[in-house]
């Protein structure tokens, strides 16, 4: 059973914005020092993350990573190209979070940080396959996404427990907040497949007498 993630303290409180040192205006391609509010953090954020799904490297991976034949859908497992188009779900942490964390990360460590640097790092945690991904129709990602559906963590492909050992200082608690919800609906889905898996041997089998020629019962 995997362990939850402990609640650290990071400033998330001291609320974050992006701010140009030479003259206080906003802008998403400077370097990164601070954030004051946390709408202009999400702005950033979404930022990156909207030239990270562009960039020619991450759909190179995507791409390769959907080429693989033991690649289809891990709910509907005979689903797969052929029949239907392959989308990867990003899981437990989506793409937004995964943002969030190696920003939160590179500004600790560096002080400032361009958003080029960010969109690379984000990039290299994918290709390094640090980040957790689940193969998923294209109907079957949209239940997803609209909560109307859940997906156990044996799904996931990638070492995502990795992901979280480096950047562990710098998940904020909200975001560990969620994963450990998600960790808890895992561990009760485990619970009840298992007692569904136990109540099967529970039945007794019934047999069907036949008679066979010139023998009887």
């Amino acid at each position: 059973m995997k362990s939850n993630i402990e609640n650290l303290k990071i400033n998330e409180e001291d609320n974050i914005i992006l701010i140009n040192n030479e003259d206080d205006s906003f802008i998403l391609s400077y370097y990164i020092t601070s954030f004051t509010t946390d709408e202009n953090f999400v702005k950033v954020i979404k930022h990156v993350e909207k030239q990270v799904r562009s960039s020619k490297e991450y759909k190179y991976f995507l791409r390769t990573l959907s080429e693989r034949k033991d690649i289809s859908c891990s709910i509907l497992c005979n689903s797969n190209q052929i029949n239907s188009k392959i989308e990867f779900h990003h899981y437990p942490f989506t793409l937004f979070d995964v943002c969030s964390i190696v920003t939160f990360d590179l500004l600790k460590r560096l002080k400032h940080v361009s958003t080029f640097k960010l969109i690379s790092e984000v990039l290299s945690v994918h290709f390094k396959f640090l980040i957790g991904l689940v193969p998923l129709s294209k109907t079957i990602h949209e239940l997803t996404h609209a909560d109307k559906l859940f997906v156990p963590f044996d799904l996931i492909i990638g070492k995502f427990e990795n992901f979280i050992d480096i950047y562990k200082e710098s998940i904020p608690n909200k975001t560990i907040e969620k994963y450990n919800a998600l960790l808890e609906k895992d561990n009760v889905y485990r619970k009840e497949s298992y007692n569904v898996n136990q109540k099967i041997l529970e039945v007794e089998p019934k047999f069907i007498k036949k008679e066979i020629k010139g023998i009887r019962d």
